[in-house]
């Protein structure tokens, strides 16, 4: 087998920088809101400001990339799993809470002025790929409850309004259901389905 760090040192230094500087990034997020500059972040990366730029514009695009990477893994945790129904949607919910708990307050952190529909509709690469990873999950539960005629976009867009990662956040921590998480589940996922069932309804009287 080649190593490919051998036959690709160069590649190998670009991948392992580009990881650094969104490690930092992710790092600050958790423990701190203050502002980022990236001298600052190619400081704690232990690059110089101009390599950091080589890889990203700015603090925010940094941002997107940890957040796109995060998304990812949970996409592949999907498209791994083997369940269907409302049994693939509660699997890849209860994967996203994990994660959540493991990214701490990172995630919450990471936020766009746009909102959801618009940076869909405009080929943002983050909510990009949340749509991969939703898509089928929402499809397979709204199916199983018989729930039909419901434009995807917009189930996508319920989704990411009740199972935001800040407000999950904190009413887990303002009603003392931080350790609930399979009932917080259930709740919120009966919240999703009547939300969409309502608009289909009247959307298709």
């Amino acid at each position: 087998m080649v190593d490919i760090q051998r036959a690709n040192p160069q590649r190998a230094d670009s991948t392992r920088n580009r990881q650094k500087l969104i490690e930092v990034v992710a790092n600050h997020l958790r423990t701190s809101n203050d502002p980022l500059s990236m001298t600052k972040v190619a400081k704690e990366a232990e690059l110089s400001v101009p390599t950091a730029y080589r890889y990203f514009s700015d603090v925010e695009d940094i941002k997107s990339a940890y957040l796109e990477g995060v998304v990812s893994d949970l996409r592949v945790f999907s498209e791994a799993s083997e369940l269907h129904g409302a049994a693939l949607f509660d699997a890849v919910l209860a994967e996203w809470f994990r994660i959540q708990e493991s990214q701490g307050l990172a995630i919450i952190h990471v936020r766009s002025r746009r909102g959801f529909l618009q940076r869909l509709h405009s080929d943002d690469a983050v909510i990009g790929e949340v749509a991969r990873t939703w898509r089928n999950p929402i499809a397979e539960l709204l199916e199983e409850h018989g729930i039909s005629n419901v434009d995807p976009d917009i189930a996508l867009y319920f989704y990411n309004l009740i199972f935001d990662p800040r407000e999950i956040h904190d009413l887990r921590i303002e009603t003392g259901q931080d350790k609930a998480t399979e009932h917080l589940r259930r709740l919120l996922t009966k919240i999703y389905l009547s939300a969409v069932a309502q608009w289909a309804h009247d959307d298709h009287p």
